[in-house]
């Protein structure tokens, strides 16, 4: 799924989209961009941004849980359904002060937007664009031009980082999978 909203990246970050309304008791069911539900529960407020660019109040977490796929949150002031319902489809924002600060080694995909990218050999790859999960592992999305790589993130690939470059191990054959001429 794709989801577009209009709102202040550098104060807040997309985390989420709400699905729908679940229950009566004002609950909201929310889909996690990060694949990972759980991680939505260990923040305990947020800002809804409609298709608008509309920027709700900051609401705070009454009550979080998990249910399969999904986040289930309750906000204060969230009282039944109907209000519930008029919230589905808006964005899940967090804004960026609220982020714990990441331990020794370890980073926030964000970080690596924009990024040039490129292989231990020095071969200038793209710009990292985007993560995704397929499931069973992180994919980078890196664009050079009309070119796009996908590169999973699994141990080994990334072999360093910094605030101005990256630079991944790929094995042979990752890079040029998806040639036209190698799949001829």
């Amino acid at each position: 799924m794709q989801y577009t909203y209009s709102f202040p990246e550098e104060k807040y970050l997309l985390l989420g989209a709400v699905a729908k309304a679940q229950g009566l008791r004002g609950e909201l069911s929310v889909y996690a961009l990060s694949g990972q539900p759980e991680t939505l529960g260990q923040y305990h407020r947020f800002t809804l941004v409609d298709k608008a660019g509309v920027l709700s109040p900051e609401l705070q977490v009454r009550t979080f849980r998990v249910q399969k796929d999904r986040a289930i949150i309750h906000f204060e002031g969230v009282g039944d359904r109907t209000f519930a319902e008029k919230l589905v489809g808006m964005g899940l924002l967090l804004n960026r002060q609220d982020l714990p600060d990441p331990e020794d080694g370890e980073f926030y995909w964000h970080e690596l937007y924009g990024l040039p990218v490129s292989t231990v050999q020095g071969e200038h790859i793209g710009t990292m664009q985007s993560v995704f999960s397929n499931g069973a592992q992180e994919v980078m999305v890196i664009v050079n031009g009309l070119r796009e790589y996908l590169v999973p993130v699994s141990q080994g690939i990334i072999a360093r980082h910094s605030k101005e470059e990256i630079v991944i191990d790929p094995p042979p054959g990752l890079l040029e999978i998806n040639d036209e001429e190698s799949n001829l």
